[in-house]
């Protein structure tokens, strides 16, 4: 199962209307494969990388945003569960705001080393 940790310092989440658990956040650099892998996968929040998480959920869709100051930018729509918080990413492995997981490619050959 696919995982991403994002460190979010700004607050942008947003409850789905009419829904009682379900939150979009945004506004990521992803790259299409990897938005579209996500889905049915978790994403956990972080206000910094040692931290643990402190929201975040299955991923449910994504989408780009179309217009305005982060036009072609990822927004995750995911369901809120309890048991997406106070999860540690571990070390290693971050981006500058990601840190992703990929489950390995069945049949693919592990790289030596």
């Amino acid at each position: 199962m696919p995982k991403i940790h994002l460190i979010e310092r700004e607050g942008r989440f947003e409850r789905v209307p009419k829904s009682k658990d379900e939150w979009e956040s945004g506004y990521w650099t992803l790259t299409p494969a990897v938005a579209a892998s996500l889905i049915g996968g978790d994403v956990y929040f972080h206000s910094a990388q040692r931290e643990p998480s402190h929201f975040g959920g299955a991923v449910l869709g994504t989408r780009v945003q179309a217009d305005g100051v982060f036009a072609g930018r990822t927004v995750l729509k995911f369901r809120y569960t309890k048991e997406h918080r106070g999860v540690r990413a571990g070390a290693g492995g971050w981006g500058v705001e990601k840190k992703l997981i990929l489950d390995p490619v069945p049949g693919a050959v592990p790289a030596p080393g």
